[in-house]
Parts: C-alpha cells; sequence; structure tokens
C-alpha cells in the first residue's frame, strides 16, 4: 500500500484496475450491493477470486490484514481479537460500498446500465494512515474518467518496510461542498457508513438505497 501522505497505486490497486477489464464487473457490482452476504470476508467477491489467481500473497494480505485482524491475531486475547476483526470488517464495508457507487458513475450499474463503448474509466488511489476509512469520487466527464481514492486507518507502511506514523485523527477529511466530490466514509465509528453528496450531480445511477 502507498506510505502516509503519498498517494499511490499499491499492488492491490494494480490488481483491481486489471480485474476491471474483465467480463466479471457486472457480476461484482450485484455482489457489493448484496451487503449482507459479501459484507463479511469469508464470502469472497469475484475480484478477490481474480486477486488470488494473479498473487496469492496479495491476497493474504487483503483478506488477513486490511479486511481481517491482522497477522498477529492469533496472539491477541479476546478483546481485543474481536476490536481488530470489527475494525477489518469496517473497512471492507466502506472500500466496498465506495467502490460500488464509482460502478454506478462509471458503468451505470444499478440502472440504465452504459454500453461498452460509453463507459467511464475508473482510475485508483490507496492512502494509509488515515483518521478513518473512507473513499473518495471525482469526476471529469470531459475525459470520461472516474477517480477513486481509498483512505484507510491502517498504519502506512515506508518504502523499507518500517512503520510510518498515521495522521493526527483530529484532523478531518472533509468534501468540498462546492465542487464534484463524493465521500464514503466511517468517520461516525467502526462499522458505520456515512455517504457525503456534494452539491453537483456527479452521475450516480439508482442503486439500492443506502441502510
Amino acid at each position: 500500500m502507498a506510505p502516509a501522505y503519498r498517494i499511490g497505486k499499491g499492488p492491490i490497486v494494480v490488481v483491481l484496475e486489471q480485474f476491471l477489464t474483465t467480463d466479471d464487473v457486472e457480476k461484482w457490482y450485484d455482489q457489493l450491493t448484496d451487503e449482507a452476504t459479501y459484507g463479511d470476508v469469508v464470502n469472497q467477491t469475484v475480484f478477490e477470486d481474480f486477486l488470488k489467481d494473479k498473487k496469492v500473497e496479495f491476497h493474504t494480505h487483503l483478506v488477513q490484514d486490511v479486511f481481517g485482524p491482522g497477522r498477529d491475531a492469533a496472539e491477541l486475547p479476546p478483546a481485543q481479537l474481536a476490536a481488530a476483526k470489527e475494525k477489518g470488517a469496517g473497512r471492507r464495508l466502506v472500500y466496498w460500498r465506495g467502490l460500488r457507487r464509482a460502478l454506478e458513475i462509471a458503468y451505470g450499474f444499478g440502472g440504465a446500465v452504459k454500453a461498452p463503448e460509453d463507459r467511464w474509466a475508473v482510475n485508483v488511489y490507496w492512502g494509509c494512515g488515515q483518521p478513518f476509512n473512507a473513499v473518495g469520487l471525482g469526476t471529469d466527464a470531459v475525459n470520461r474518467v472516474v477517480t477513486v481514492i481509498v483512505y484507510s486507518d491502517q498504519v502506512a507502511m515506508g518504502d523499507d518496510g518500517s512503520n510510518v506514523v498515521a495522521r493526527d485523527p483530529s484532523t478531518t477529511i472533509d468534501p468540498d461542498p462546492a465542487g464534484d466530490l463524493f465521500f464514503v466514509d466511517d468517520r461516525d465509528g467502526v462499522g458505520t457508513v456515512s455517504e457525503w453528496r456534494a452539491t453537483r450531480s456527479i452521475g450516480f445511477a439508482a442503486s439500492p438505497a443506502s441502510p
């Protein structure tokens, strides 16, 4: 993943962008709308299957460290283990909801599905060390691009593998109310999902309502 304060692609994002060129994207969208089933990492989506086939170590990192309790789970006392599992499940919910929204813009899923030649490109970035988990979406209608930035509350790793101090939790990330932006985040607490719409429409399809 990308170190704190430096937005980058990261190996999982590179594979995700490869997946978005396959014929399984609509199936993935359908899975992302079924949060009751696929909100649990045990019920893997077609993207996770794709990731496992491409790079098993990236898949292990995603399910164990990002969406799971971490590689040290076996050493955690019960209360800490439960909290670690809750945090991982919360990241999954935020990330998958944000990416679902990106697909609604780019592909028209959830409404009038766009023909392949009319679909927008999805450009994804990742940044760790944030005060809470969030997915920020921005659109470029001229070039037909949806830019997605996935913000993680996990401590970022430096290029040498060392930990990088996370951002100050008191520093907030706020959508620009005058801009063409959309945020999905859990700033209200682990396991919550808030959706922050900007004042201008950015082309969402009629997706299922948020719970």
